[in-house]
């Protein structure tokens, strides 16, 4: 389910190959995280950050995952898709 050029948490960079990749692990700092519900317990991140280029990638602890589908919407791409299955289209 994860693109096959995501590296970042191996050590290299899928947008310019760099191997400078540092981790910024589950902290409450820095607004390390991504809020759930207004009163609910915000999902800490993991980020992981090129030095070379300066792309980053964010990822959920998968014991997360549940919230995060409970309180985020589902994107707009993704819901047409699903709408479409439902109404008999796939």
């Amino acid at each position: 389910m994860i693109a096959a050029n995501t590296e970042m948490k191996s050590g290299s960079c899928p947008k310019c190959g760099g191997n400078d990749i540092r981790l910024q692990h589950r902290g409450w700092g820095h607004r390390n995280f991504l809020p759930s519900t207004f009163w609910g317990k915000a999902i800490r991140l993991d980020n992981y950050a090129c030095v070379t280029c300066g792309f980053v990638e964010s990822y959920v602890e998968p014991g997360d995952f549940d919230r995060l589908a409970n309180s985020w919407a589902i994107a707009p791409e993704k819901r047409s898709v699903m709408s479409a299955r439902v109404d008999g289209a796939f």
